[in-house]
């Protein structure tokens, strides 16, 4: 419908790339989408580059700069390549901004 067949709909050379990798049962792909945790998110690419996941799977796809975060009590990988500032640097950042407004910063995910 809307004439970009040409840039999405397959995973191959040239066309954009962005999607996510969970944990689930590969028998029932709705529920597992359905009933999915921010911790289930094992990999997460944006235009063919792998920016978040466990940090194997990230190494496994050439990424060499990573920097752990805990999500949920499990470490995830960020590529240190593909953001300017560290996430710690940014997080510190916005820290700062939001307790001069007498606000807090979010956890990185809600875990229940």
């Amino acid at each position: 419908i809307a004439h970009v067949d040409d840039k999405v709909g397959s995973l191959k050379p040239g066309l954009a790339a962005d999607l996510f990798l969970l944990r689930g049962d590969v028998s029932n792909p709705f529920d597992a989408l359905a009933a999915a945790k921010p911790q289930d998110v094992t990999l997460t690419m944006i235009d063919g580059v792998p920016l978040f996941g466990i940090p194997d799977h990230l190494s496994a796809l050439g990424v060499a700069s990573l920097e752990t975060v805990n999500l949920c009590g499990q470490d995830r990988g960020i590529n240190g390549r593909a953001i300017t500032d560290g996430f710690a640097d940014i997080t510190a950042r916005l820290t700062g901004a939001l307790r001069a407004e007498t606000l807090t910063l979010a956890g990185l995910a809600e875990c229940n």
